[in-house]
């Protein structure tokens, strides 16, 4: 089960709050209408530099389109920049019950057509119901600008597509993004983002089985900033199917681990030693990153993890206190059962944190700015003083101006402080936190809440049927004095499971308060 602090049953996007699927439809199947909806009007303002330079935009209905031919969707697939949504549009087709969730049924060019069509996206913690018209953005030729689909008479990619721009504010706001955040948005799971050459191959192998034996999206990419990149078309997403070992009455000693793979763009086929599948060695050395989207953050059906979400805000000249971390919001975490992770030697207890910040990409500014602050967060074990003459137990891989970071953390019991920051003081954003914590044999979490005089909330999960319990606390505190220099640094660290993006400059911070800590981790991953 899960909470949120300070929030409360009504939908967080405003315009959701007042368009009605039903009672829309009804009105313009009663005039005899199509619909136009008034919250996301036809032309440049929702547009914005995604158009090619030059292109005169018509807005057709899919009645009057023009088909597509493979040449026109080479182009234009990526001319809005947001690979990243189309790669996860197309993991998407691949789970028939969660594509009937993120694009509800019975909508058709058909009887009942009115031009009117909505679909489901998670949003920080709720599932919000988007509606649109049908009036899609195309050349003087009536062809699609964006996303289309290979077959002529299929338009639900380039309606979801424009669904997905209205949440975000303008298709300009999908320029470049982690395919895990469209991905997170479909499935209101959590993403973890792996660099595959940091790996061992048979752990991550073991990975992807893992992740595909349960409800789990994968997708993988080569790093642009590589030579032998190609240009634009950096994803491809793997399939539960394409998981084979080897032949029948083979020694296991002898047998291939073989991986199958997706081409969204859906006109190449890989032509390597296994036709239809690659060996997973070879994908290991031609690809470089894996992202992968949990229903449940191991995605096996075997173990149970209880969720705890927090809707919080970093504000300036209060709260958003970057590396001057006394003055951020604090969680605090209490664990107290050891569970049997078999990926993780010894005794332990097993938890992913995800620090995501919200409403940023609507944000971003048409000089290709990704929009998104860098934001990350460090765990400190909490005996009293904890902030004295101590470091952080866990911390995020780097500091990251993408939606999200996310560690993955093995931990001893014990009561910990968790502290989300921007990397730079003074900079006010909303956050969204959650807390997936593993427990063995549960069966129940209930989320109760209680006051105290320095937090806003108290969240106690329990499993009654053991003595496991997660506790988490958010206070503020602002009574600390400090001093803070800042050094221009070198280059950034690199990925793993909790960070992605490419390098960066980096910065020292160092803190005094009868302690010192040094910040060297900031991580780019504008693309």
């Amino acid at each position: 089960m899960a909470s949120a602090e300070g929030s409360s049953a009504e939908c967080p996007l405003s315009f959701c709050e007042h368009q009605d699927y039903e009672g829309l439809r009804g009105a313009c199947l009663t005039r005899g209408q199509l619909f136009c909806d008034p919250l996301f009007k036809p032309g440049p303002g929702i547009l914005g530099d995604s158009c090619p330079h030059g292109c005169s935009v018509c807005w057709l209905r899919p009645p009057v389109l023009r088909p597509h031919g493979k040449e026109s969707l080479t182009s234009f697939a990526a001319c809005a920049g947001d690979c990243w949504l189309l790669a996860a549009t197309s993991s998407l087709t691949l789970d028939q019950r969660l594509f009937d969730h993120v694009v509800p049924s019975g909508q058709d060019f058909g009887t009942g057509y009115c031009g009117l069509f909505h679909f489901k996206f998670w949003q920080y913690g709720y599932w919000v119901e988007v509606i649109i018209d049908d009036r899609l953005p195309c050349g003087r030729d009536g062809r699609l600008l964006y996303t289309c689909s290979s077959s002529r008479n299929e338009f639900w990619s380039a309606l979801l597509e424009k669904a997905y721009a209205k949440v975000n504010g303008s298709y300009d706001a999908l320029r470049s993004g982690k395919i895990t955040e469209a991905m997170e948005d479909f499935t209101g799971g959590v993403g973890e983002s792996y660099m595959l050459r940091a790996q061992p191959q048979q752990l991550l192998w073991s990975t992807v089985l893992s992740a595909l034996s349960g409800a789990s999206l994968l997708a993988c990419f080569i790093k642009k900033s590589l030579a032998y990149a190609p240009p634009k078309r950096y994803y491809a997403t793997t399939t539960p199917m394409g998981i084979k070992m080897g032949a029948l009455n083979i020694p296991i000693s002898h047998q291939v681990q073989l991986v199958r793979l997706r081409n969204p763009w859906g006109y190449q086929e890989y032509a390597g030693a296994w036709n239809d599948r690659m060996s997973f060695e070879d994908f290991m050395n031609n690809f470089t990153n894996m992202e992968i989207c949990s229903f449940s953050p191991d995605s096996t059906g075997t173990s149970r993890w209880v969720l705890s979400f927090h809707q919080g805000r970093w504000v300036a000249g209060c709260s958003a206190g970057g590396s001057t971390f006394w003055v951020n919001p604090q969680f605090q975490l209490s664990l107290t059962e050891v569970d049997d992770d078999c990926a993780w030697p010894g005794a332990g207890c097993t938890l992913v944190v995800a620090l995501m910040q919200k409403h940023r990409r609507a944000m971003r500014r048409a000089s290709h700015s990704s929009g998104f602050l860098y934001i990350g967060f460090s765990l400190y074990s909490l005996p009293s003083g904890f902030f004295t003459d101590r470091q952080p137990v866990a911390e995020c891989e780097a500091y990251c101006n993408s939606r999200e970071v996310t560690s993955r953390l093995r931990l001893p019991p014990g009561r910990y402080i968790i502290v989300p920051s921007t990397y730079y003081p003074e900079e006010g954003a909303d956050f969204f936190l959650r807390i997936y914590a593993k427990r063995g044999n549960s069966k129940y979490a209930s989320t109760r809440r209680s006051p105290l005089q320095l937090c806003a909330a108290l969240f106690v999960l329990q499993d009654l049927n053991s003595k496991a319990a997660v506790e988490l606390t958010h206070t503020h505190t602002h009574t600390h004095t400090h001093t803070h220099t800042h050094t221009p640094g070198g280059g950034g660290g690199g990925g793993g499971g909790g960070g992605g993006g490419g390098g960066g400059d980096t910065h020292t911070h160092t803190h005094t308060h009868t302690h010192t800590h040094t910040h060297t981790r900031i991580h780019s991953t504008v693309t």
